[in-house]
């Protein structure tokens, strides 16, 4: 009888560590590569913007087409906690830096659009904004949660990665720093 519970038991457990590891499989099937480092090229997406949330970029923009700009891809979403409290900072940032040239992209994750326009109209963002269809751009980077925040280089190259929230003064060091001299 013992021999039995015990087999039954490993089965068990081999069944749970299977259904694990394919799990796991899954969630990272749809993860390509590894979460772009700081020096490494930024992957390039396009983006359906939000009707009045453009920034001045065309309805479907694609990061490669700015190259020779600095970029700040911030991942967000209306359910998140840390984003609105990071959200007026992101924008008055955006304001400071918008006539130098730097563009702002909102990547809403994980999200409904509705939601997006009332946390947009909420804080007054004017920089671009579109959703993240299927997580494609979130895959790209690797987005564990929200907010993350990624500072790109006018060559196109990852300069700063901000997991979780930022202030107005650690991403204006950090753009600063992205911008040529």
């Amino acid at each position: 009888m013992k021999s039995r519970v015990v087999l039954t038991i490993g089965a068990a457990v081999a069944v749970i560590a299977a259904i694990g590891l394919m799990a796991l499989g899954l969630n990272l099937a749809g993860q390509k590569g590894k979460r772009p480092l700081v020096g490494s090229p930024a992957p390039d997406f396009s983006i359906g913007l939000y009707p009045g949330y453009t920034g001045g970029l065309s309805d479907k923009t694609r990061l490669s087409e700015l190259r020779g700009r600095v970029v700040v891809i911030n991942f967000w979403g209306s359910w998140c906690p840390e984003c609105h409290v990071e959200a007026e900072a992101l924008q008055r940032v955006y304001a400071r830096y918008r006539d130098r040239g730097v563009v702002f992209i909102g990547v809403d994750f994980l999200d409904t659009e509705s939601k997006a326009y009332d946390y947009l109209a909420q804080y007054a963002i004017t920089y671009a904004n579109g959703l993240d269809v299927g997580q494609r751009i979130g895959s790209l980077y690797r987005i564990t949660a929200a907010p993350e925040t990624f500072v790109i280089t006018p060559d196109g190259l990852v300069s700063a990665v901000i997991i979780g929230g930022t202030t107005e003064d650690d991403l204006s060091q950090k753009i600063d720093a992205a911008l040529p001299p």
